[in-house]
C-alpha cells in the first residue's frame, strides 16, 4: 500500500505547477508522474486522476449532481453510489407493492 504524503512533503517534492480551467496540476519529482491538487484554500489533498479530483471538489461546492429518476422522488445525491443504492430501495419497494397487490401509500395488514 502506499502511503499518503502530506502536503506540505509533496510541495517539496513537486516541480512545477501548472493551472488548466481552474484545475492545479502538479508536476511531480523522480518518477515522472503527475497528479491533481485540491485548490480549496487549506485542503491541498492530491490525486493521480483528474475524476478523483473532481469527485472531491463537489465535498467543498455541495454539488448534487445525481438525481432520482423516480417520479415523485427527484431526491439528489452528491455520489453516484449513493443514488445507485437510493435506486435499489426503491426496486425493492415496486417489487414488494407487487407481489402484495398493493397501491402506493396502503397499508398490508388489517
Amino acid at each position: 500500500r502506499r502511503r499518503a504524503a502530506s502536503s506540505a512533503a509533496r510541495a517539496a517534492g513537486a516541480r512545477s505547477l501548472e493551472v488548466s480551467g481552474g484545475v492545479r496540476k502538479e508536476r511531480r519529482g523522480g518518477g515522472g508522474g503527475g497528479g491533481f491538487v485540491c485548490g480549496m484554500e487549506g485542503c491541498g489533498a492530491w490525486f493521480g486522476l483528474k475524476g478523483n479530483l473532481k469527485s472531491h471538489e463537489r465535498m467543498h461546492s455541495g454539488a448534487m449532481p445525481y438525481v432520482c429518476g423516480v417520479e415523485g422522488c427527484g431526491k439528489e445525491f452528491r455520489w453516484k453510489s449513493s443514488l445507485n443504492h437510493h435506486a435499489t430501495a426503491h426496486r425493492k419497494w415496486q417489487e414488494r407493492e407487487k407481489g402484495l397487490g398493493l397501491g402506493r401509500g396502503e397499508v398490508g395488514f388489517e
